[in-house]
């Protein structure tokens, strides 16, 4: 069995909800048991059936605290496992089935930020989890790095309080990562994409999706660099009006998951 859908772990919800339900009355009163798509079909009538795949899902993608200072959240839609530290992220990502598959490494690390050749350091911030997002927080400067763990990949942000220093050159806001591991950077000729590659030149991971906005809900103009062990972010900021959000996600597009990456199991836990 290739796959375990979501809809198999709801059912189990949505029958253990309706035995519950009826379970006070006596024997004879029971209806026919509703089981499967049947139960499922009868949530979605009664209006319940969002919340219950809300709690499967929020199960399946939250953030684990594994002992102080670390933790884990797997992501079986696109074989992602991360790990979280006060100074960033390691990614181990799957590829392949469970017959013939590899597991790739990843670790991201804010260095620096400022405008221009202008960097400040960037220290290692306080670890805080909460559902399925994890934030590092730092005091100076004051930026908040997060991450939010769903279907759609791990979008990893960052949230900038204030200007880190003045800018009378006009330079743009860089955030520069390092970027370590068995997969290389390289972004595309626009700037808006940038692929983590491995030893052969395949494409195994994705950060793109960049999005910045300002506390008006502006858009602002960015782009994404990358060189041997690095990824820089680029922003426009001039005008903006702060706090800003910087918004990339990481996704595997052509992920062929596991047998088991839907249920207990997770690879990478180790």
């Amino acid at each position: 069995m290739k796959r375990i859908h979501a809809s198999f772990n709801i059912a189990l919800l949505a029958g253990a909800f309706l035995f519950h339900s009826t379970s006070a009355r006596g024997a004879s009163d029971l209806p026919d048991p509703l089981t499967g798509d049947k139960a499922i079909e009868h949530l979605k009538g009664t209006g319940q059936y969002d919340s219950l795949r809300a709690a499967v899902t929020g199960a399946r993608y939250g953030v684990k605290t594994e002992r102080e200072h670390i933790a884990t959240a797997a992501n079986p839609a696109h074989g992602i496992f991360s790990t979280f530290t006060p100074v960033g992220l390691r990614l181990e990502v799957r590829t392949g089935d469970a017959a013939d598959a590899t597991v790739h490494s990843v670790t991201c690390r804010l260095e620096s930020l400022g405008y221009g050749a202008a960097q400040r350091p960037v220290p290692a911030g306080a670890l805080k989890t909460e559902g399925a997002r994890v934030e590092l927080v730092r005091a100076t400067p004051r930026v908040t790095e997060w991450f939010q763990n769903s279907p759609a990949g791990l979008e990893h942000g960052f949230t900038l309080a204030e200007r880190t220093s003045a800018n009378p050159q006009g330079e743009p806001l860089r955030l520069v990562m390092a970027v370590t591991g068995d997969l290389a950077p390289e972004a595309d000729a626009a700037g808006q994409n940038l692929s983590l590659r491995d030893a052969t030149g395949g494409t195994v991971i994705s950060y793109d999706n960049l999005k910045v906005w300002d506390a008006t809900g502006a858009e602002l103009p960015a782009t994404m660099q990358a060189g041997e062990g690095y990824v820089t972010l680029k922003v426009s900021e001039a005008t903006a009006h702060y706090p800003l959000t910087i918004d990339p996600t990481f996704a595997q597009q052509a992920y062929l998951k596991a047998s088991n990456s839907e249920g207990d199991r997770l690879f990478g836990g180790g």
